[in-house]
């Protein structure tokens, strides 16, 4: 379980000596006359984390928290090559950190060995940072794209896997380097991830999966014959809105799982069948009637056998993946982590890096400061971390004044940061407590 000692100890190691030591080792701090990487590293961290808009002049105030009395020019000197290589392999070592909370006591949560949600947000860069960071291109030739891949276990908080891919990178490749979720756990993921090699290896490694289903997706029924989805459909009864039966998936793969649809408002329905005509006509092409029919429902697999997760409980189990959304617009709306005022590309990549470093320790603040708290905003949370920045800034080194500065933060987070309920449309966490209820 995380601890104040447990945060303040993992800040200190990587922004005290393992900054320093990688300073020397990446040649970014030849001679230690002003800065040393640490000291570098907390300047830019703990200045960016006060405001992802920070001015030079600004980040020149973070370094005097440091105890680092520095111009704002030889702030601005030191973006180089060799600065962005440090940074990026701080962050590495930042995210090797293990950070976890005790598990939320959730009924629905407990069923499984973690409950993990995965997906990518994608940074823009300058052209000039193709070579580092390859985009997808566009009619000017290629373009530079960070992508950030993140895999987020919701039951303790921790970050399993983030990892800096190239923009141009499609989601499903992560898979194959990123971390093997253990026995027994569910991934709830996003359909950049679908593919049929993938989910048949995790079903047969004990895995289980709940994902949205790929159109066109081979689909055989309880007696091995293909089965018309929009048929199907098309025969419920208009008063059925949720409805789940078993097949096999992949002509070839034939991996069995429940195949789960809930009805949308006709609303909803509509503003999917435009959006599918307007892709379709920039393609030349034109949309089939049983596609257009899928859009009355929501359309989801599961290899979770329905002893363990109910229907009523997968479909909303499922709008959990949603939080990984909302994490990523925090990370850009309060972290500005795709904004730069510099047009320097050293410096926008240091930039992002630090802000990254920056983001993954606000959320070990998160961890030890009201992870256990189920309605936690997590903006309300980000800005009250903010108030903080210079505090850590200036005890990032002296253990004893860290730990406390940490303990305000904590007792700051356990009063108002918190999201209110809603009766007309409830949130993700109002419905998972009403299983909890009903148990």
């Amino acid at each position: 379980m995380v601890t104040i000692t447990r945060v303040a100890n993992a800040m200190q190691k990587v922004l005290g000596e393992t900054a320093k030591r990688l300073g020397r080792e990446c040649q970014f701090i030849q001679r230690e006359r002003k800065f040393t990487g640490a000291t570098f590293a907390q300047t830019l961290v703990f200045g960016w984390l006060a405001n992802g808009e920070a001015s030079l002049s600004e980040m020149s105030q973070a370094a005097a928290a440091v105890g680092l009395p520095v111009s704002e020019q030889a702030i601005d000197k030191r973006f180089t090559p060799e600065a962005v290589v440090f940074m990026e392999e701080l962050l590495q070592t930042t995210i090797a950190e293990i950070i976890s909370a005790k598990p939320v006591s959730m009924n629905i949560f407990n069923r499984f060995n973690g409950v993990y949600i995965r997906d990518s947000t994608v940074i823009g860069l300058p052209q000039s940072l193709s070579s580092v960071w390859l985009g997808c291109g566009d009619s000017k030739g290629e373009t530079a794209a960070l992508k950030v891949q993140v895999e987020w276990e919701l039951s303790t908080g921790e970050f399993a896997d983030i990892a800096l891919r190239p923009g141009r990178e499609h989601d499903s490749q992560a898979l194959q380097t990123s971390v093997e979720l253990p026995p027994g756990s569910l991934n709830i993921r996003d359909l950049g991830y679908f593919k049929l090699n993938q989910l048949e290896k995790e079903h047969n490694n004990g895995r289980f999966w709940l994902t949205r289903y790929k159109t066109k997706t081979i689909l055989l029924d309880e007696s091995g014959e293909r089965l018309a989805l929009d048929d199907w459909l098309k025969h419920l009864p208009k008063s059925v809105n949720r409805a789940e039966r078993t097949v096999s998936m992949g002509a070839n793969h034939q991996i069995p799982c429940r195949l789960m649809v809930s009805r949308v408002s006709a609303m909803k329905a509509e503003e999917t069948r435009r959006k599918l005509k307007r892709a379709a006509q920039k393609r030349g092409d034109t949309v089939s009637k049983a596609r257009l029919a899928l859009a009355d429902w929501f359309i989801y697999v599961t290899n979770v056998p329905p002893e363990q997760l109910s229907l009523d409980e997968a479909l909303v189990l499922v709008r959990v993946r949603w939080q990984i959304e909302l994490l990523f617009k925090l990370w850009k709306n309060e972290g500005q982590l795709d904004e730069s005022r510099s047009e320097n590309p050293w410096r926008i990549l240091c930039e992002i890096y630090a802000k990254l470093i920056a983001l993954v320790i606000q959320h070990w603040l998160v961890l030890v400061g009201c992870w256990g708290n189920a309605k936690r905003s997590l903006t309300k949370v980000a800005k009250t971390i903010r108030k903080f920045a210079f505090q850590l800034a200036s005890t990032i080194m002296k253990a004893r004044q860290l730990r406390a500065t940490i303990g305000n933060i904590r007792k700051c987070l356990a009063s108002g940061c918190h999201i209110n309920t809603r009766k007309k449309q409830p949130n993700t966490y109002q419905l998972l407590w009403n299983f909890e209820n009903d148990a």
